[in-house]
């Protein structure tokens, strides 16, 4: 059977897992302590914040299939957010929306389970030894006879690693990844009036959108909003702490809704590879067909949870 190594327990590395595990021995290695990358949640005392992707769109029949059983066992719902600009005037959806059951990190543990997966595992090395590949972790840890290498991780993240022969990789380097600052407001009362919307996009702001988080399907938790912030300022402020990028945003709030904002508990995560600018590489992902490597990621074609899905389906499909 062929061996596997997947870098990145992200959408499209679970993707390709899932597609293939019974037709190939994989392991999964992923450097973070938590499955699914930016399918990700966080918990503070009474409140709880998808704080990675928001929630999950779907408009090909293929994205809509994988999803099917998920939403059967009962780990993804359906929903029809209220999508609002600034001024309320509601968005009309164009695509199909799903979330996480009972939170939107459930979808990555419910896709890890029976698959081989080594948590805070960092890879550093490959190294092709006759026909086969050997991975190095950061800790010195060898892993042996790997058919193929798969990294699933941001561009960057698989520069770090691939070897200087690789085909690919000096076109990979054109790949410039964005920032994005998520902030998380958790509230005793519901201060920004969301029973009037789900979603809030803004233009000409420091913020991209805010996401009622307890308004989603299955949600019993206080009021918990996540506020993702644009990444052209995210970018110009890479450098703040978190401080100043919470003191920023809730300012912003602030003009938004022409009120004081205090909120009980605020927290901030920087996700430094939130998406890829456009870079005209028109690929699904990218593979040296001599070495057996392979990179692919949302970043190859977007930036979203479908994008990665897109992503993964296709190397699963080539290595099939």
């Amino acid at each position: 059977m062929t061996k596997i190594a997947i870098i990145g327990a992200g959408f499209a590395g679970l993707t390709i897992a899932k597609l293939l595990e019974h037709k190939a021995q994989i392991t999964i290695f992923e450097k973070s302590r938590g499955i699914g990358g930016r399918i990700a949640t966080r918990y503070a005392d009474r409140w709880e914040f998808d704080h990675g992707s928001p929630f999950l769109t779907a408009k090909t029949p293929e994205f809509k299939d994988f999803l099917n059983p998920l939403i059967h066992s009962g780990i993804v719902a359906k929903w029809s957010p209220k999508i609002v600009s600034e001024n309320m005037k509601e968005v009309n959806l164009d695509s199909q929306y799903f979330v996480g059951v009972p939170k939107i990190n459930s979808i990555g543990k419910y896709l890890a389970r029976d698959l081989d997966t080594r948590l805070e595992t960092k890879i550093v090395k490959l190294e092709k030894i006759s026909s086969k590949w050997k991975l190095t972790d950061d800790k010195f840890q060898e892993y042996y006879e790997y058919d193929f290498v798969i990294t699933a991780t941001p561009s960057l993240q698989a520069l770090e690693i691939l070897p200087s022969n690789c085909f690919y990789a000096e076109y990979i380097t054109k790949v410039e990844m964005l920032p994005t600052f998520a902030v998380m407001l958790g509230f005793d009362d519901d201060v920004m009036q969301s029973k009037n919307w789900d979603v809030m996009n803004l233009q000409n702001s420091k913020i991209d959108k805010i996401i009622a988080n307890h308004n989603k399907p299955f949600r019993e938790i206080n009021p918990s909003f996540v506020v993702h912030a644009r990444r052209d300022w995210s970018k110009e402020n890479i450098d703040a702490n978190k401080y100043e990028v919470a003191e920023n945003i809730i300012s912003e709030l602030e003009n938004v809704f022409n009120k004081k904002i205090n909120p009980s508990i605020t927290q901030v995560h920087r996700w430094l590879y939130a998406k890829a600018e456009p870079h005209g590489l028109a690929e699904s992902f990218f593979i040296d067909k001599e070495n057996n490597l392979i990179s692919c990621g949302d970043w190859c074609i977007g930036g979203n949870v479908e994008d990665a899905f897109k992503s993964g389906s296709k190397v699963a499909s080539y290595i099939i």
